[in-house]
């Protein structure tokens, strides 16, 4: 029998908030290191490009925890995926026939 929630959709909400955690401290450390690095590039031979990249890095570093949801969110998408007009009208015949076979056997 076929699962009806595959289980890597657990698994991925499972890890969207590390996902996203460590990708806020990369992009806070390569501001950081950025910030550094234009402090100190006259000073101690530190290159233009150096900066650059690690600017780079972290401005892509935002990107993915701005675009990777939390956890929650990741369930809430599984949730209105699979609830579909189809799906409550099944539940709603089910529920139905479950009430009636219940009444027929109190009789």
């Amino acid at each position: 029998m076929q699962p009806i929630i595959s289980p890597w959709s657990f698994y991925l909400a499972a890890i969207a908030n590390k996902v996203v955690l460590a990708s806020s401290l990369i992009a806070l450390g390569s501001v950081f290191v950025s910030i550094v690095c234009l402090a100190h590039e006259d000073e101690e031979g530190i290159e233009h490009k150096t900066t650059i990249k690690w600017f780079i890095a972290g401005i892509i570093a935002m990107i993915i925890a701005i675009i990777v949801p939390d956890g929650d969110t990741v369930y809430k998408m599984i949730a209105a995926n699979m609830v579909t007009p189809d799906n409550i009208d099944m539940g709603k015949d089910y529920i139905i026939q479950c009430i009636k076979e219940a009444a027929a056997a109190m009789k």
